[in-house]
């Protein structure tokens, strides 16, 4: 991390980090002959990285009235590296893999609507590789569609004071994750 001090009204927080958790615990689905959904074992390594930026300003800093802002900005990433024997742990709609974000989606994906007749239209991969769609849910293929990890995230505070009053504000953005509606 770095702290750096601009004319003692700015102030500026860089951060990163890289780091590779071991005998990471997760849930492991277990078979519905046990009487359990999963047992929670220590399975895989994570690598996580992050880049990290905090900047806080005094605006104004007067004697009655004052205004600060604070902006803040990451840059969060992990990949699963390994887990034990190689197998993939299916959570629901989430499957945990070698190579892939830890919070992957893996599911059928939605292709729009088949102009001929409205029915709803999903991919469907090909053992060649090559992707068409078919009107069958069930028959549409089960692939990773993407990440409930965002590519960043960030958010901007402001507070107003005057005298014993304050006002504040806040407002956050995240960018890139994918979000599963369940209805």
């Amino acid at each position: 991390g770095l702290d750096r001090v601009f004319c003692k009204f700015i102030s500026l927080t860089l951060e990163s980090y890289k780091k590779t958790s071991k005998a990471r615990l997760l849930d492991v689905p277990l078979t519905y002959t046990s009487g359990y959904s999963f047992i929670t074992k220590n399975v895989g390594s994570i690598r996580n990285r992050s880049f990290e930026i905090n900047l806080n300003t005094q605006n104004i800093n007067g004697t009655n009235f004052k205004w600060e802002t604070t902006f803040n900005f990451a840059l969060n990433k992990n990949k699963v590296l390994t887990l034990n024997d190689g197998k993939d742990i299916t959570l629901d709609r989430i499957r945990i893999s070698e190579g892939h974000d830890l919070y992957s989606w893996f599911l059928r994906k939605w292709a729009g609507v088949d102009p001929m007749n409205g029915d709803p239209l999903w991919e469907l991969v090909n053992s060649d590789g090559t992707v068409t769609t078919t009107n069958s849910y069930n028959n549409a293929t089960l692939q990773f569609t993407g990440t409930a990890s965002p590519d960043f995230t960030g958010g901007l505070y402001n507070k107003i004071s005057y005298k014993a009053f304050s006002l504040s504000t806040f407002f956050n953005f995240v960018k890139g994750n994918m979000v599963n509606n369940n209805e």
